[in-house]
């Protein structure tokens, strides 16, 4: 078999009729620069376009990206909100369940459990029905309940100490 080279058309027969071998080493090196610089064009010749579009869908991109991040926060944050809200609806149903079954207000109790409810109710219930002193904000004792006794007024009948009859004169309305 022989190995030809097809032709193509009058092309490479006009080329081949004005080619001229180059005459040194210096023309030789010109054109293949040129033929180098020609072929470098031609690859990449739309290199700056296709960058700038890389770029710009790059940006895109992480815009996408902080947009999806900012409605994943959104998201999170109306998940738990919306999360405390039905706690604390489950919670007041509760509280007027106890509150329905002790006997007591539902505005009273303290607890976030049915168990801690139930035991603040029982203890609130049991607070009335002894005639308790009532506590201040702190968890003390008013002064002029802690020093009644059983069967008196306030206004110093048999049976009260001293004491007692000195601190209720103090704390004496005008």
């Amino acid at each position: 078999m022989e190995n030809t080279i097809p032709e193509t058309g009058s092309d490479s027969t006009e080329t081949s009729a004005t080619f001229a071998p180059p005459a040194s080493q210096e023309a030789l090196d010109k054109l293949i620069k040129e033929r180098l610089a020609q072929q470098a064009r031609n690859r990449f010749g739309d290199y700056d376009e296709l960058k700038a579009k890389a770029t710009k869908f790059d940006k895109l991109e992480d815009a996408k990206k902080s947009e999806i991040e900012r409605f994943a926060s959104q998201l999170a944050t109306i998940t738990a909100e919306r999360d405390a809200l039905k706690a604390a609806q489950e919670l007041a149903g509760i509280k007027a369940e106890v509150a329905a079954e002790k006997g007591v207000s539902a505005d009273l109790l303290r607890g976030s459990t049915r168990d801690e409810l139930e035991s603040h109710a029982e203890a609130i219930a049991k607070a009335i029905a002894e005639g308790a002193p009532k506590q201040r904000r702190g968890g003390s004792v008013d002064p002029r309940d802690a020093l009644k006794t059983p069967g008196t007024s306030q206004s110093g009948a048999k049976g009260d100490s001293p004491a007692a009859a000195a601190i209720r004169a103090l704390y004496k309305k005008p």
